[in-house]
């Protein structure tokens, strides 16, 4: 390296906290060592872009400037750093006085495959990974399974002609106590939900014993949309009376289950107050980092059954860590233990048509996917273009983009404001004409946002989300639909970005500011809507547009994509995939081919041990 130890603590392209981090850690040890300086401050940065550790092998030999940009501070004296070999970047932290394995407790995790974790995260990594492979052994055994079978094909055929995988994930809920149900959507994730709980209810009922359950996800947002998912799925099968009072009627966000201490990282609930629940079901599982999903595993009573729904080729939690992605081994196919396979072939009279996987952990036995839409059919472009883009699929996807015979995908050129006007104009008519027209506003607006929204990769620049909500605003206010005199104009819809526990008002809920200007409407329980003050309002922005990390949870009939005209990191498979699955009826992108390529083309690549701890 070219650079002194002093010098590398220096470079601008690095936070404060992340130079701060690797001086105070330097200081520990009895030489000043440049490649453990860059390294530190590596990892430091890399953690508030979503790894949970630095791969030393996946470093060794590369420059400091593979990890920036040009228009980074200091970019060029980062083309002057080279790392060593995987070898002497190992040898620098196994010899370092800060570093060691997990067992020493040192600010510093090295382990023996060459993954460095500061302490914190190795200790979450491993102690998920550990409570989660305790819970993937069979639980309850084929003579229970036995008995509600009579409960069980109330809601499943008995003899399908092809596999049930809906019916298959009820029966390894009833077996397990831990199941992952990974789907996109409208595969029926929600639906299969239902039937599991009422089964368990049924069968308790059976033996004379109650269950209690609780339904939660990771956002306000995302928890409403279960809990109506929820309602649409009894009002459409209603469950026998005995069984609806068990069903819960409401869904919260995990961190008001586990129970939120203001101040402080920890929650009511933990391994040693466990959550009183015989079944957690978690909705977009995909959205929740690692130490959330650390603390809600700790927080598990030991017979505890924990239902994981999600779409592992979604967006990965903006915090750390892929862990839904990890848990699912996303990108590898999986089938059953040979014993686990005959167990259903039985169960289902089938003849040997679950897939089998001779060799593998547990596992492939808590891991049932759900690929058969019942949203999106064969004629589906939206189906058809998720599907390209989870396969990584560019040329396919491009000769969509250049023919298109689809009527439920429109491809526009980036960059012409006028264009995503007449969208907004022709939107707003459309709503109307489909709702019918309504003196009240905020009943409109909220219908509106609900129907279509502009979802954008960056929150800043030409196509990012503040410019969009702008040009909402300008477009409405000049159709005469709202009067923008100040910040709070009747009908602006807000989202909260920061969770309030004093307010009732979590990260992701829409209200609309009434039309008084001083308080704003949000939906309650029973479709009854609330008053809140403005001035007890957390954080907030308009939500006519959103980014599309922040849609994650959300449907619409229309939305309108938009990428960046200039490549940008944050741009990934994964998001593209999330964005256009969030359409149930149409979705308009905007970007060029060149970023249409690039966008399908590069996976989400986060630094993570934990899906080897699971599956290897």
């Amino acid at each position: 390296m070219n650079l002194t130890a002093e010098e590398m603590l220096q470079l601008r392209c690095f936070s404060d906290i992340d130079r701060h981090v690797a001086s105070y850690l330097q200081g520990k040890g009895s030489s000043d060592s440049p490649i453990f300086a860059a390294a530190v401050m590596l990892l430091s940065s890399r953690l508030f872009k979503g790894d949970i550790c630095l791969n030393l092998n996946n470093i060794a030999g590369a420059s400091l400037s593979d990890f920036f940009f040009e228009d980074d501070p200091d970019y060029d004296k980062c083309l002057e750093v080279k790392f060593p070999d995987a070898d002497m970047l190992k040898e620098t932290f196994k010899s370092h006085p800060a570093a060691g394995d997990y067992s020493a407790g040192l600010p510093l995790v090295i382990d023996e495959s060459g993954l460095l974790y500061f302490n914190k995260y190795a200790g979450f990594e491993q102690g998920l990974a550990r409570d989660i492979l305790s819970r993937t052994a069979g639980w309850a055994g084929q003579d229970e399974l036995a008995g509600i079978k009579d409960i069980f094909f109330t809601y499943f055929g008995h003899t399908p002609r092809e596999t049930d995988m809906q019916g298959v994930a009820a029966y390894l809920a009833l077996r397990n106590r831990f199941l992952v149900v990974s789907g996109g959507p409208g595969t029926g994730k929600t639906s299969v939900v239902i039937k599991i709980i009422s089964i368990l209810i049924g069968a308790s009922l059976k033996k004379g014993e109650a269950v209690s359950i609780a339904l939660t996800a990771p956002t306000g947002k995302a928890a409403a949309r279960l809990m109506e998912s929820v309602d649409s799925a009894i009002s459409q099968n209603p469950p026998h009376e005995s069984i609806r009072g068990f069903i819960p009627e409401s869904a919260g966000t995990i961190h008001r289950l586990l129970g939120y201490v203001s101040g402080s990282p920890g929650f009511r609930h933990n391994e040693e107050n466990p959550l009183p629940y015989d079944v957690v079901v978690v909705d977009e599982s995909s959205m929740v980092d690692l130490p959330l999903m650390y603390r809600l595993m700790k927080a598990l009573k030991p017979g505890c059954r924990l239902i994981l729904l999600g779409d592992r080729d979604q967006l990965a939690s903006v915090e750390g860590g892929a862990v839904f992605g990890d848990i699912c081994d996303r990108g590898v196919e999986h089938g059953y233990s040979p014993e686990l396979a005959l167990e259903i072939n039985n169960y289902f009279n089938l003849s040997g048509s679950v897939s089998v996987e001779k060799n593998g952990g547990s596992m492939r036995d808590s891991l049932v996917v759900l690929d058969k839409s019942y949203r999106f059919g064969s004629g589906s472009g939206i189906g058809l273009l998720a599907d390209m883009i989870k396969r990584g699929d560019s040329s396919a996807l491009l000769s969509v983009r250049r023919e298109n015979p689809f009527k439920d995908i429109i491809f526009c050129e980036p960059g012409k404001d006028n264009y995503i006007e007449k969208i907004i104009y022709d939107e707003w008519n459309s709503y109307l004409s489909r709702s019918g027209n309504t003196s009240d506003l905020s009943e409109t607006i909220r219908g509106f946002i609900s129907s279509f929204s502009i979802l954008t990769a960056l929150r800043r620049g030409e196509q990012g989300m503040e410019k969009m909500n702008t040009l909402v605003e300008t477009v409405l206010n000049r159709m005469g639909i709202i009067k923008k005199t100040g910040d709070y104009y009747a009908g602006r819809p807000l989202m909260i970005t920061r969770n309030s526990y004093g307010a009732g008002l979590f990260n992701g809920d829409i209200g609309i500011v009434a039309e008084d200007g001083r308080s704003v409407s949000f939906s309650s329980e029973g479709n009854k809507f609330r008053q809140v003050p403005i001035m007890r309002i957390p954080e907030h922005e308009t939500a006519f547009s959103m980014t599309i990390h922040k849609s994650q949870g959300s449907e619409f009939d229309t939305v309108f994509v938009l990428l960046p005209l200039k490549w940008n990191r944050v741009m990934t498979r994964e998001l593209l995939y999330t964005a256009v699955t969030r359409a149930r009826g149409k979705v308009i992108i905007s970007a060029s081919e060149d970023i249409i390529k690039r966008i399908t083309e590069s996976p989400i690549n986060r630094s993570t041990g934990l899906r080897d701890r699971l599956w290897r």
